[in-house]
């Protein structure tokens, strides 16, 4: 997610694409980096951070999921940079089922900072999920099944976006 931001602010396709054809768009690797850090402090003294982290990443992917939705544009897409790189019409916007993931992925990590056990247990779904998203989505770009990684006439997961999610799911249930 770091890298892709660098890429977005120095503009630099290659950095955004990390070596593949599609970009990991600036609010996914933000969502991305917001997770992960509360991945991170997992364990720590810093639960209102992990907690604010969490449900500003769910707040960004949930305006972009309703984006889709509503085949509305709410502003939120190139609030911090410019994407020349796709096409007009859904510039900047991460893909459905980066939406999906990132929403899922929040959702589940809220869950594991309950007190209560049955929560925390319960959290473990929607987080599968999201890691199930990012693996059928890793799978399609293995196969060439354009469908299984999200893939619309204006946005697809990119691969690094769909490994990110595997990755921080994986980091999220193992800690």
């Amino acid at each position: 997610g770091a890298v892709a931001l660098v890429g977005w602010a120095l503009e630099r396709r290659a950095l955004t694409e990390l070596g593949t054809a599609s970009s990991l768009k600036a609010n996914s690797a933000i969502c991305l980096i917001a997770l992960g850090a509360a991945v991170m402090l997992m364990g720590t003294d810093h639960q209102r951070l992990r907690t604010v982290l969490e449900f500003a990443a769910a707040v960004v992917a949930t305006a972009t999921l309703v984006e889709h939705l509503r085949s509305r544009s709410l502003g939120i897409d190139e609030l911090l940079f410019d994407d020349r790189f796709s096409p007009i019409g859904a510039a900047g916007r991460m893909s459905l089922g980066a939406c999906i993931a990132l929403v899922l992925a929040a959702i589940g990590l809220l869950g594991l900072d309950s007190l209560r056990r049955t929560v925390r247990v319960a959290a473990q779904i929607p987080l599968l999920g999201a890691g199930a998203i990012g693996l059928v989505g890793l799978v399609g770009y293995a196969s060439g099944l354009d469908s299984l990684y999200w893939q619309t006439p204006v946005t697809t997961m990119a691969i690094p976006t769909a490994a990110a999610i595997l990755v921080l799911v994986t980091g999220s249930l193992t800690l």
